[in-house]
């Protein structure tokens, strides 16, 4: 196994069980030194300048990781990643994106995870139509804007663990949903719990709920595992 030193740029290339078959300092080193179309999955850790048009050449690319890379601003500029017709899992963690903008164009894509940045609102329309989940944690978001209709109703699971929110509602039936993470927020209630008929984790802790609030939910809600 390939032993990396974090402290520098790197370009890592996994197999198939995340073990790591090479690493080079830049994406340039990779292009001349390894099949990009054998590529399957990618990190870019602290990488500061991102060659997009080499990622693009990926087609085989299923799962993009790029870690702590000083992204800042909105999201829009990976928006081109959406033309990678294999890719299924995008993370873009430890940055410092403040927004994001619609993400439709990622066709397959069912799992996002965006944790560890500085994102403070969501809106529904930054979901791609095939997302099963979708990873929010430890960022700034204090509102979470239209969780309804074709956006949200494929999604599977939801985590927006240590970030702002002090309300939730669920104006309409999730019903694929099973997994939910509000856990580390300034929640004092949850609205229409009852629309989540499929639920079977949630995840509470760390709110300042009123005294007995969670108990009458795990009472009330006996199938769900409320923790």
């Amino acid at each position: 196994m390939i032993k990396l030193d974090n402290s520098f740029s790197r370009v890592i290339v996994y197999n198939e069980d995340y073990i790591v078959k090479e690493a080079f300092p830049t994406l340039r080193e990779l292009e001349r030194n390894y099949p990009l179309d054998r590529i399957n999955i990618l990190t870019l850790f602290n990488s500061v300048n991102i060659d997009v048009d080499i990622i693009l050449q990926m087609k085989n690319l299923t799962a993009l990781h790029i870690e702590n890379s000083k992204i800042t601003g909105n999201l829009r500029s990976i928006n081109c990643f959406g033309e990678l017709p294999q890719l299924v899992e995008l993370v873009v963690n430890h940055n410092k994106i403040t927004y994001v903008k619609n993400l439709g164009s990622f066709k397959r894509l069912f799992s996002l995870n965006l944790d560890f940045n500085e994102i403070n609102k969501v809106k529904s329309s930054l979901i791609p139509p095939d997302l099963e989940s979708i990873s929010l944690r430890h960022n700034k978001i204090r509102e979470v804007d239209d969780i309804y209709g074709a956006y949200w109703k494929g999604l599977v699971a939801i985590y927006l663990s240590y970030n702002y929110l002090k309300s939730f509602i669920i104006p309409e039936p999730l019903q694929f949903l099973e997994i939910l993470d509000l856990s580390n927020n300034y929640l004092t209630h949850i609205e229409k719990l009852s629309n989540l008929r499929n639920l079977q984790i949630l995840k509470l802790k760390g709110n300042p709920f009123p005294d007995n609030y969670i108990q009458n939910i795990r009472t009330k809600y006996r199938h769900i595992q409320v923790e």
